[in-house]
């Protein structure tokens, strides 16, 4: 038995996260759900941000001082950009119920459905990637840490941890837990974005492609039946357009915190990359560096790719027979035709377009950055 197409598996895996960090609640008591969510984000989107930022005021040198702003700016991101989801987490779900709007319409379309299909196995297998590179860059550091006898985030803490072996493994234990977790946190505000959009984006060109072939039966339905069938186009290209009425403010606030704080990360880490000299820590930095540029561009290409979809959808009603159907055909192509001129697009912070030129600036601007504080 063929199962029914369902493309928001694509994100299962982020929301079983989601769920451990307290955002959407497993199937128990509601109230023990509240208090372990309460927990887990005092412990580590609250404590771990703030222990670097009361470490700033102890640094010695600037150096440490440029690391440790390059660190606690990221934990901070991650904490408030976990905070946005909380809030916007209503609209997620409801950008669910017209996935499956459109899921049902491909149904009917087994080339259609074959193509989303692979785009569900792809979102799993990306998610596998990043899942493999984020949990490099935390093992790298825990292991130069580790071998170095030091911590793996230089936070303040309430003891010193280096006047006994047993305060250094309870110190290195919980921050070993409070960067594994805000790394799975990292991983998900970073992805789920890439997810939602290429989701969409396949929605879009199963649309388009069913736009173009109306009327070229050879004549096997009537004027009326491709009538219908318009109009049913039609309706689907609402519900993309109502999926990004509401996923966009979830998106656009989620990337503006992420393009900020990138273009900040990206010049402090490379300053900080040729201010040390100790190998490992070079090693750690040119991770870092990677898996920032990683978490910006996958966003900024697939809206590029949706504003070129959406685009495309203008030529395919055009692609489709209207010139052998009726009046009513033709009249509802041109109004149809109007209303998907208008690509659709994403602003970070409704200010910024996100876009692979605007990667490119930012690209531009950290190093900018960079040269200006690496010329004291």
């Amino acid at each position: 038995m063929v199962m029914k197409l369902d493309t928001t598996v694509a994100f299962s895996s982020v929301w079983r996260y989601w769920s451990f960090f307290g955002i959407h609640p497993f199937a128990i008591n509601k109230n023990l759900y509240i208090l372990y969510s309460v927990f887990i984000n005092i412990a580590v989107t609250l404590l771990a941000p703030l222990q670097l930022i009361v470490q700033g005021f102890f640094v010695e040198s600037f150096a440490e001082l440029m690391r440790n702003m390059s660190t606690s700016f990221e934990l901070a991101a991650c904490s408030l950009q976990m905070w946005v989801l909380l809030i916007y987490r209503k609209n997620l779900l409801k950008s669910h119920q017209y996935l499956k709007e459109l899921d049902n319409r491909v149904e009917e379309d087994p080339v259609g459905r074959m193509y989303m299909e692979q785009v569900v196995r792809n979102c799993q297998r990306l998610f596998i990637v990043y899942l493999v590179l984020f949990w490099s860059t935390v093992g790298t550091y825990g292991i130069s840490a580790a071998l170095a006898g030091r911590l793996m985030l230089e936070g303040w803490l309430p003891f010193d941890w280096r006047s006994s072996r047993t305060l250094y493994v309870v110190a290195f234990g919980y921050q070993l837990f409070d960067s594994c977790v805000q790394c799975m946190m990292n991983l998900t505000t970073d992805i789920y974005s890439v997810f939602y959009i290429y989701v969409i984006l396949g929605h879009i060109q199963c649309l388009a492609k069913r736009i173009s072939n109306i009327g070229h039966d050879n004549g096997a339905k009537t004027t009326e039946e491709n009538y219908c069938e318009l109009i049913r186009c039609v309706n689907d290209h609402r519900n993309t357009l109502d999926y990004f009425c509401t996923l966009s403010p979830v998106v656009s606030a989620t990337i503006f915190i992420q393009f900020v704080v990138a273009a900040f990360v990206l010049c402090i880490t490379a300053l900080c990359f040729c201010i040390f000299d100790d190998l490992s820590f070079k090693v750690t930095s040119f991770c870092y560096l990677t898996s920032i540029l990683i978490e910006v561009l996958p966003c900024c290409y697939l809206v590029s790719e949706i504003m070129e979809a959406s685009t495309n959808l203008t030529t395919a009603v055009y692609s489709c027979n209207w010139m052998d159907q009726d009046v009513k055909f033709r009249k509802a192509v041109i109004i149809f035709m109007q209303h998907t001129q208008k690509p659709n697009s994403i602003t970070a912070g409704n200010m910024i377009p996100i876009s692979l030129p605007t990667f490119m600036g930012l690209i531009r601007l950290s190093f900018s950055i960079f040269t200006l504080l690496s010329s004291f």
